[in-house]
């Protein structure tokens, strides 16, 4: 792995070059312009397709549920759409593409060619979210089946669900199971579905609003957490007063949910979350989270931090709040994520917890950050 050292000296020598040359008398020369992220970018990308089956898909080498493949093979697609624009993706590409065709076309949802499901409402967003982002074709009927079944899979009415209640306009990991069966809604599956189905669905992106509610801090810090059950484990920097503590990784979907939905930049609610990221926002570890827990989450988190974080930098970009953001943190993320880039063009988390450890999902994750980071360069 690379030694994170000489890119942190060399960066930190650089910022002080200008204080130098001022204390010196010397006119400041502007600082160098920051290094390509394409050799980094396309290192992963190498290590991606050099892992890739014959028969176009994916499959986990770490994780039981990951090896069926649908799962890991839809992150990977979406993580090389952000790499490459309509019309330049490799033919790898179009296999896999393929590959998760012939079992959507088969069983109305993204899953593996057998029928098997690993997360099935991630795989299934963002597969209709890579295909867009690819401008391939996909056949009207079966984007309006998957586009249909992400809609049912929302926690609402159909499932005995009422407005008022808390997991009302959610989705979760049993993508709407009948009789108010839920393994809890969260905010990453939210932002998910809704980059993958738009604003045009107003009555999904009503629910989604009303319920993302119930996830930020407002009134508060503006931040958000992962699910409205309080005292759930699964928000990671505690709870107080039966809400979930905002982080960054739940505070940065939140912002993704939103922009989804449609809000602009000045909406009250994107601001006050912009409003906690100006005030916590990191590069090496997930703000919000507690250097001393011993799940290590602040780091478990940091591929799907950076690369939603790199995401949000886009999401309003003409903004000058957004501008400013990105301009503090954009080169700094770079070089933290090109730092931790292995010698065989991968990435991978030495915590396990959110499964980054794997690179089959770190890689994906980091080249979505370094290929926004690029765009927002250009």
């Amino acid at each position: 792995m690379r030694s994170w050292m000489p890119t942190r000296l060399r960066s930190v020598c650089l910022c002080l070059l200008p204080l130098l040359a001022l204390a010196s008398g010397l006119p400041a020369s502007p600082p160098p312009p920051p290094p390509p992220l394409r050799p980094s970018i396309e290192a992963g990308v190498d290590y991606l397709l050099a892992c890739q089956s014959e028969a176009g898909s994916w499959h986990s080498e770490y994780y039981g549920n990951l090896r069926s493949g649908a799962g890991i093979s839809s992150l990977v697609l979406y993580g090389l759409a952000h790499v490459y624009g309509s019309g330049e993706a490799p033919a790898a590409l179009a296999g896999c593409r393929a590959w998760l065709l012939q079992a959507a076309q088969a069983h109305g949802v993204v899953c593996a060619p057998d029928g098997s499901r690993d997360y099935p409402v991630y795989a299934t967003a963002l597969y209709l979210s890579a295909v867009r982002r690819l401008d391939v074709p996909l056949e009207d009927s079966l984007r309006v089946t998957l586009r249909g079944w992400l809609v049912a899979a929302q926690l609402c009415e159909r499932q005995g669900w009422r407005p008022g209640e808390a997991e009302f306009g959610g989705w979760d990991f049993l993508a709407g199971a009948p009789g108010r069966n839920s393994a809890g809604s969260n905010i990453s599956l939210g932002a998910c579905v809704l980059e993958a189905l738009g604003s045009g669905d107003s009555l999904s992106v009503a629910r989604a609003l009303r319920w993302a509610a119930g996830v930020q801090a407002l009134p508060g810090d503006g931040g958000f957490c992962f699910t409205p059950a309080g005292s759930d484990p699964a928000n990671k920097a505690g709870a107080a007063e039966q809400r979930g503590l905002s982080y960054g990784s739940a505070t940065v979907d939140g912002l993704r949910l939103l922009g989804a939905a449609g809000l602009a930049a000045d909406h009250p609610r994107v601001e006050a979350a912009l409003g906690w990221l100006e005030q916590h926002a990191t590069v090496a570890e997930v703000p919000g989270l507690r250097d001393d827990d011993p799940d290590r989450w602040s780091q478990a988190l940091f591929y799907y931090y950076a690369a939603m974080l790199a995401k949000v930098f886009q999401q309003w970009p003409e903004e000058p709040r957004w501008a400013a953001l990105a301009r503090k943190w954009g080169a700094s993320l770079a070089l933290e994520i090109e730092a931790r880039q292995e010698s065989d063009g991968s990435w991978s988390n030495p915590e396990p917890n959110m499964r980054e450890d794997d690179p089959l999902v770190a890689t994906p994750l980091a080249l979505i950050a370094l290929a926004e980071l690029e765009r927002w360069r250009e």
